[in-house]
C-alpha cells in the first residue's frame, strides 16, 4: 500500500459566484492566478478553482486577499488539500475530448493515438483548451498557419504549452513556451514529451519584462489579461518580426477597442477577429515581409 504520509498533495481553493458576474470575477481572478485555474458550472453557479503545491503550506494570504478583492461579488470560497490522486480523479469527470479546427484535444485518459490528437494533461497551468480565451487563441493560429506556416512559435505565459504545442502540430518547425510561473513551464515540459514534441519545443521560466536579446518570431502568442497586454506593448512588438502575427486572446468584449489603439496602423493591421460568449481574441499583422516555412 502507498505511504499516504508521503503521498504527494495539491491545495484547492474553490470559488463559486452567481452566473450573473462570474465573467467579472473571473478577470479578478486571472490577475491572481493567471497559470492556475479551472472552470466547473452547475445551473445558476459558476465555480473557478484554483490550485497550489502543497509544499509551500496553505494559501492562507492568498485567500484572505481573495476575498477582500472579490467581497463585492459575495462568493462562496472554500479551501481543502486533497491527495494529487484524488485530484486527478476528479478531473476526469471535467476534461473531455475536444474538437477545434483539425486538432482534437485529449486528457491523457482519452488519448486514441489519432494523428490529429493533442494530449494536454490538465494541472495546475491554465489552458486545457476548456476555456473561451484558449480555443479562440488555438482558432486564431490555426487560421494563421493555414494562410503560411511559421517557421517559428513563441507562446508568452504559456500555461500548459497548449498554444506552442497546437502550433507545432500544425507545422511550425520550432516552438518557445515560457512563463513566470515554474509550475506551468513543468506543466508544459510533460505535454510536450506525451506528445513526442520536445525536441521541437524551448522552455523557458522568465519575466516577460525582463527578456532581452531574444529573437523575433513569425508567430507570437500572448493568452492574458489586457493589463498585462498593455504593459508589454513593447516587448510584444520587439518578440514579432516585420510581416510576423501576434495574436492577443484574453480580451473581454468591451477591451477589444482598447488593445487595438494599443497597436494602431500603419504599423499593425488586423487580420482576424474571433469571439465566444463575453470573449475576445484578435490576430494582428506587424507590416513588413514574414519568414515562412519552406
Amino acid at each position: 500500500m502507498p505511504d499516504r504520509e508521503a503521498e504527494k498533495t495539491v491545495w484547492e481553493v474553490a470559488v463559486t459566484v452567481h452566473r450573473e458576474v462570474a465573467e467579472l470575477v473571473l478577470l479578478r481572478l486571472w490577475e491572481e492566478s493567471p497559470s492556475g485555474f479551472e472552470e466547473r458550472t452547475k445551473g445558476d453557479h459558476v465555480t473557478y478553482v484554483l490550485y497550489f503545491d502543497a509544499d509551500h503550506g496553505p494559501p492562507s494570504a492568498f485567500t484572505v486577499r481573495l476575498e477582500q478583492r472579490l467581497e463585492a461579488f459575495e462568493p462562496d470560497i472554500q479551501v481543502c488539500c486533497r491527495p494529487v490522486r484524488d485530484w486527478i480523479e476528479v478531473s476526469k469527470s471535467h476534461f473531455k475530448p475536444l474538437e477545434i479546427g483539425t486538432l482534437r484535444i485529449v486528457p491523457p485518459w482519452e488519448r486514441s493515438g489519432r494523428p490529429d490528437e493533442l494530449v494536454i494533461a490538465p494541472g495546475m497551468a491554465f489552458g486545457t483548451g476548456m476555456h473561451e480565451s484558449t480555443r479562440l487563441a488555438l482558432r486564431l493560429a490555426m487560421a494563421a498557419c493555414d494562410e503560411a506556416t511559421p517557421s517559428s512559435v513563441i507562446d508568452v505565459g504559456c500555461g500548459t504549452g497548449i498554444l506552442a504545442l497546437a502550433a507545432l502540430k500544425m507545422g511550425a518547425l520550432r516552438a518557445v513556451a515560457c512563463d513566470i510561473d515554474s509550475a506551468a513551464i513543468k506543466a508544459a515540459e510533460e505535454n510536450a514529451k506525451a506528445n513526442g514534441l520536445l525536441d521541437r519545443l524551448t522552455l523557458k521560466v522568465c519575466d516577460l519584462a525582463e527578456m532581452t536579446g531574444e529573437p523575433a518570431y513569425p508567430m507570437v502568442i500572448a493568452n492574458m489579461t489586457i493589463d498585462l497586454l498593455g504593459r508589454f506593448f513593447q516587448q510584444l512588438t520587439a518578440l514579432t518580426e516585420p510581416g510576423g502575427i501576434l495574436i492577443l486572446s484574453g480580451l473581454y468584449h468591451s477591451q477589444l477597442t482598447r488593445i487595438v489603439s494599443a497597436f494602431p496602423s500603419p504599423h499593425w493591421s488586423t487580420v482576424k477577429r474571433y469571439h465566444e460568449g463575453c470573449w475576445e481574441a484578435i490576430s494582428l499583422r506587424r507590416e513588413g515581409a514574414t519568414a515562412c516555412r519552406e
